[in-house]
């Protein structure tokens, strides 16, 4: 008997270790614990410690979520837990919200220079000169 057996608050999940040459996720499927309480799906990706010589924290791809536990009580090997899902989609957010930032900041500066370049204008020109100037810049 395992202790795999005797645990009911994980479930297992099927990964792969990308290739070191291509770096493109393949070959041989290994089996890892997750806590109930981590939601882990098939193309999610996910931190493992790997052992050797130097211990080492690598990243895996979901290639199967099992329902519960499929852990071999044959198996001549303790399984190991996976550290944590990678939250691509938060890691998207953040990307998409630094372009936001990038185009307001641009905007902004933007808005800045023609407002200098009216401010400057402004001490020499008629008021019929800057109402066609706004004009014709689209200010107005």
């Amino acid at each position: 008997m395992t202790t795999e057996q005797l645990q009911s608050n994980f479930y297992t999940i099927a990964v792969q270790f990308p290739n070191s040459d291509s770096g493109i996720y393949c070959g041989k499927l290994y089996t890892y614990k997750v806590p109930n309480a981590v939601k882990i799906s098939v193309d999610d990706f996910a931190v493992v410690r790997v052992e050797g010589r130097a211990p080492e924290l690598k990243i895996v791809k979901v290639v199967d979520a099992h329902e519960g536990n499929a852990c071999d009580p044959n198996a001549p090997f303790k399984y190991k837990w996976v550290i944590q899902r990678v939250d691509i989609d938060m890691y998207e957010e953040r990307l998409a919200n630094d372009r936001k930032l990038t185009e307001l900041v641009a905007e902004l500066k933007n808005r800045k220079a023609r407002q200098s370049i009216i401010d400057d204008i402004s001490t020499v020109a008629s008021t019929d000169e800057l109402n066609e100037i706004k004009r014709l810049s689209g200010l107005v």
